[in-house]
């Protein structure tokens, strides 16, 4: 590369060290490719912690602050970078939403937080898509933010967030939350994060006063390319002998599919935690567990797309 213009913009995902492959003019019969190496520092980190840990290490990656300090989701981009989220007590009378972003070595490239006014606030789940990352949860009310692969933020709704998310080919997100007693909401907003519609039906997430830290996750919901639909997994209700509950909807206008239930053993309170879609079949895989009990069980559940 002889010269490069003031104005050049790539639209990539710099990560350090990373080599970009340009276009140019090799000399007759040579077959050379050339490129530039980006070497830089991430930002400062905007959380007060401690960053530790490989991917490589029997340990993991770990981020270590004040008490509670909990992940709640996860998600790696096509260039294998590992974006984590959850909330943090970031002082003695407070939680914060936090979103952290690593490399595939689990070097840290950039964090964002959002200190909040309660200690069971955080962010709860993500999804990206393209060069945007969405992040649903609570930080004083509901929230979804939409950022940008460096983590600054593009769009935000304080009206509308939930304990899980999933997004369409168009970026239209879906947000599984709680509306009020043993009343569960999917809500479907644009890209923009702009309200489209939504659906209530009677279920629980099992979020209790404290965000149940370190209590796993708290439904799912997964948009199936095979078909179209949303798939959200959740409880019954929230008393005893309550089941796991797959409802399915069309991604259109979340107008009602189908439903079934699965119940463990008498006695047992079973919970749907995840669910994932084979795009070529349709099949849906769930994952539940028991809550009570002497004997806690853990089931993965399989349907088809009917």
């Amino acid at each position: 590369v002889e010269g490069i213009g003031a104005d050049v913009r790539l639209p990539l995902d710099v990560s350090p060290g990373r080599v970009i492959p340009l276009p140019f003019r090799p000399s007759p019969g040579s077959a050379t490719s050339k490129g530039l190496a980006f070497f830089f520092s991430p930002p400062a980190s905007l959380l007060s912690g401690t960053y530790s840990g490989s991917i490589g290490d029997p340990l993991g990656l770990a981020f270590t602050a004040q008490k509670p300090t909990s992940g709640k989701g996860v998600a790696v981009d096509g260039s294998g970078n590992i974006y984590v989220v959850g909330q943090s007590s970031q002082s003695a009378n407070n939680s914060a939403w936090v979103v952290i972003k690593y490399d595939s070595s689990g070097n840290r490239l950039a964090d964002a937080k959002m200190d909040c006014p309660y200690g069971y606030d955080g962010a709860r789940d993500i999804a990206l898509s393209g060069t945007n990352v969405y992040v649903t949860g609570n930080c004083g009310n509901s929230k979804t933010v939409k950022y940008d692969l460096g983590l600054s933020s593009v769009a935000m709704t304080t009206s509308y967030g939930g304990e899980a998310m999933a997004l369409d080919p168009s970026q239209n997100v879906f947000l599984l939350s709680n509306c009020n007693s043993n009343q569960i909401c999917i809500v479907k907003l644009t890209s923009a994060l702009s309200f489209v519609n939504n659906v209530t039906f009677s279920g629980s997430l099992y979020v209790n006063n404290y965000g149940d830290v370190g209590g796993g996750r708290q439904g799912a919901i997964a948009y199936s390319a095979f078909n179209g639909n949303i798939y959200a997994v959740l409880t019954s209700t929230s008393g005893a002998n309550s089941q796991v509950l797959v409802k399915e909807y069309s991604g259109s206008a979340l107008a009602p599919v189908n439903s079934v239930t699965f119940a463990g053993p008498g006695g047992f309170i079973y919970k749907g935690n995840g669910v994932g879609i084979n795009s070529t079949t349709g099949d849906v895989y769930v994952t539940a567990n028991s809550t009570s009990g002497f004997i806690k069980q853990a089931a993965i559940l399989r349907y088809d797309a009917n």
